[in-house]
């Protein structure tokens, strides 16, 4: 669409300079040769640099304009970013359930450590942590199941239905 109305801006300016010396170039021929060359050679001067400003007009305005049209082409809507962001970051929802299947899964594995556990210590009101220590081959405890709220209930009943001790140590 823009090169065709370049070149339709060129052809019609190069005809309306055409048509104003037409008279000219049919004189050239009554004039003698290096004069009539001479005077086709400014006339085409002439001709170029008025051909060479439009086309520096046109691209004053069409670089700008272009650069603004692709700006505005290449942005992203609010939903592209959401879904580019899912793309390198992952689905945020898929991430959450993978974690809290992950906690379920460590849950799990740390309650069911507990009956190996020498001893439950307690908190009464929040937290649980199941240690086991063998003194032949540990300096200190190992720490093998530990949880808050109602991860720390499980231990505790896992613990006493184990015949594991529990101390409840409440705070002072």
């Amino acid at each position: 669409m823009k090169l065709t109305a370049l070149t339709a801006v060129i052809a019609s300016i190069a005809w309306a300079f055409l048509a104003a010396h037409l008279d000219d170039f049919a004189s050239l021929l009554l004039r003698p040769l290096d004069a009539a060359l001479a005077q086709m050679g400014e006339w085409l001067k002439k001709g170029i640099w008025l051909m060479l400003a439009v086309v520096l007009v046109m691209a004053v305005v069409d670089v700008p304009l272009s650069k603004y049209l692709f700006a505005q082409r290449m942005r992203m809507s609010h939903q592209d970013v959401k879904e580019e962001h899912k793309e390198v970051e992952g689905n945020p929802q898929m991430k959450g359930r993978m974690r809290a299947r992950q906690r379920d899964a460590a849950n799990r594995r740390s309650i069911a450590a507990v009956p190996k556990a020498d001893l439950v210590i307690m908190n009464p009101t929040h937290y649980a942590v199941a240690l086991r220590y063998d003194e032949t081959t540990m300096a200190v405890p190992k720490v093998i199941a530990k949880g808050t709220d109602l991860i720390a209930l499980q231990i505790r009943d896992v613990a006493k239905g184990n015949n594991v001790p529990v101390l409840q140590s409440p705070m002072s």
